[in-house]
């Protein structure tokens, strides 16, 4: 059928979370592998998107307002009604 990579650092991967997902997604007869090594390095430098084309810091501040707004206007994952099945 298909595959999936789930991408995350070792200190996510150490909560057993991932491992979690990838056993979950197999139960459906799709491959899952969790690469643990993936080191995530945000800044807080706004001067960053100064050495950027426009194209791309706008496309970032969009996506961020984005993802914003997702979360404000989000259910809360408790909220939806189980699944039966």
């Amino acid at each position: 059928m298909g595959r999936v990579l789930v991408v995350t650092d070792p200190g996510v991967a150490a909560t057993g979370a991932p491992a979690y997902v990838a056993e979950k997604v197999t139960t459906y007869g799709i491959a899952a592998e969790v690469y643990a090594n993936s080191h995530a390095e945000p800044t807080d430098d706004p001067d960053l998107t100064m050495t950027q084309p426009a194209a791309v810091a706008a496309s970032a501040g969009m996506d961020i307002l984005c993802h914003a707004l997702e979360s404000y206007t989000a259910r809360a994952y408790d909220s939806f009604p189980a699944k039966r099945g």
